[in-house]
């Protein structure tokens, strides 16, 4: 499963970049705000990957995995708010900063995201 989530957060995050990019940090944080939870969001995944996208994260999750790329799909609508939930973690809403986004974002992973890194991010700024 953590493999999974690191290649769904490696989409997320190029999403988020071009978010970023075009539109600023607080365009990025908001859909983090928006769509980071535990249910299942199919306007999450819909407003973060188009669905060649979603295809093309099937077929990489099926050729990595062996899972069927039909099954992958249907679960990426509870993976992506699970990766944008993490994201959320880190944000202090009294100064409007999110050090786990940003060092996402600037993060240059050139494979899929450990999910691990994310989490080991998260808690060191939750107390």
């Amino acid at each position: 499963m953590q493999s999974v989530l690191g290649i769904v957060g490696k989409y997320v995050r190029s999403s988020l970049q071009e978010k970023q990019a075009t539109d600023g940090n607080e365009a990025a944080q908001a859909t983090v705000d928006e769509y980071g939870g535990t249910a299942p969001s199919s306007e999450a995944v819909e407003s973060l990957l188009s669905p060649s996208i979603q295809q093309e994260i099937a077929q990489v999750i099926q050729e990595r995995t062996g899972l069927d790329a039909g099954m992958i799909q249907q679960f990426l609508p509870t993976l992506v708010p699970v990766v944008l939930n993490i994201l959320k973690s880190g944000a202090n809403f009294q100064t409007g900063e999110n050090p786990v986004l940003n060092s996402f974002l600037n993060a240059d992973h050139s494979g899929g995201v450990n999910l691990a890194d994310i989490i080991q991010m998260a808690s060191r700024f939750l107390k």
